[in-house]
């Protein structure tokens, strides 16, 4: 499905191979910097283990969220986008994934192919027509930037949303065990045209070990993926992020949070926004 076409939205897609990264983190302080640029959707596509509600309301903001249906819903044909959107803020909103559905519900259609991917060419799947409508409300209501916070891994969700963004990021750590996983993700979604943005997350100090490590990892990325790769920035493990804008409100404008990982989120915005 050509989801960019005719949009002047950017679609931001954060992805990970594992869990516990801070990849929704990421997503909602980007997505939160950004409404400062523009109006943005953030779309949480973690169907199994969905977590964007859950931060989000931990960043005291329990009051303002009461969705009454979630993305799946939308992509199922049950409901319109209009029903799952939550302001959380003038210019940043955002639809929620389901916290309690169970792996059987999901085995009857985001888990299997044809809900992504028709086998008939010309027969739109399930998700495309749910698309469809997302799209036009995206075109309708004016945003900026949508994000999709994807899941762990490589499966059909979190390929099928990486192949409808303009600038797909992906968080991991710096580590050469994970390699093969990394490069193997960068090859299937990256082109040179649209390369992934590779950001190494929660490294535990910018010393020479480490930048050796990174330095190992990106020549070995670049030699089997090419111009496919492109390592983004850093996000370094400090004490002091527990005193951050993860512990902050939504109330809160980021631009006023003196805070280091602030300062990588704004570098990380600029550079995407390139």
């Amino acid at each position: 499905m050509n989801f960019r076409g005719r949009l002047l939205s950017t679609i931001i897609t954060v992805s990970s191979i594992r869990g516990g990264v801070g990849k929704s983190s990421l997503s909602i302080e980007l997505a939160l910097y950004l409404s400062l640029k523009g109006k943005v959707l953030l779309i949480d596509t973690d169907f199994y283990a969905p977590t964007l509600l859950h931060e989000i309301k931990a960043r005291n903001a329990q009051d303002i969220i009461k969705p009454s249906a979630y993305f799946r819903d939308v992509l199922r044909g049950f409901c319109s986008v209009d029903e799952v959107v939550v302001d959380l803020l003038p210019s940043f909103h955002v639809i929620f994934s389901d916290p309690n559905v169970n792996l059987w519900e999901l085995s009857t259609d985001v888990g299997t192919k044809n809900f992504w991917i028709e086998d008939d060419p010309d027969k739109p799947s399930q998700t495309e027509l749910g698309l469809a409508k997302l799209k036009e409300y995206v075109k309708g209501h004016n945003y900026e930037y949508v994000l999709f916070d994807s899941m762990a891994g490589l499966a059909y969700p979190v390929v099928f949303f990486s192949y409808l963004s303009d600038k797909p990021l992906f968080l991991t750590r710096p580590s050469l065990p994970q390699i093969n996983d990394i490069i193997g993700f960068v090859n299937l979604i990256g082109t040179m045209e649209r390369p992934v943005n590779v950001i190494w997350s929660n490294v535990p100090n910018i010393d020479d070990y480490m930048q050796s490590t990174r330095d190992k990892l990106n020549k070995k990325i670049e030699e089997n993926c090419g111009e496919k790769f492109n390592p983004l920035s850093i996000i370094p493990r400090d004490p002091k992020f527990e005193e951050s804008a993860l512990k902050g409100t939504l109330s809160m404008i980021p631009g006023k949070l003196n805070t280091i990982y602030f300062e990588y989120i704004q570098q990380i915005a600029e550079k995407i926004n390139k």
